[in-house]
């Protein structure tokens, strides 16, 4: 396992995140959030795995209010 930090859950900024090994594929890695449940897609490597969950989309438009 490699030592780099995941960034929290998007989805519910929940820390509680870590690398899933599922129990139906044994050669494969994704990203898990243990509070909310989501998942990242399956990845041949745990850096990559790692890689595409802290690396997101960032959106930074700013709504207002009509």
């Amino acid at each position: 396992m490699t030592d780099v930090k995941l960034k929290p859950c998007p989805f519910c900024s929940s820390d509680n995140v870590k690398v899933h090994i599922p129990y139906f594929v044994d050669a494969l890695y994704q990203i898990q959030c243990y509070d909310c449940y989501c998942t990242t897609a399956l990845y041949k490597t745990e850096e990559e795995a790692i890689n595409r969950w802290n690396t997101r989309f960032q959106v930074e438009a700013e709504w207002e209010m009509f």
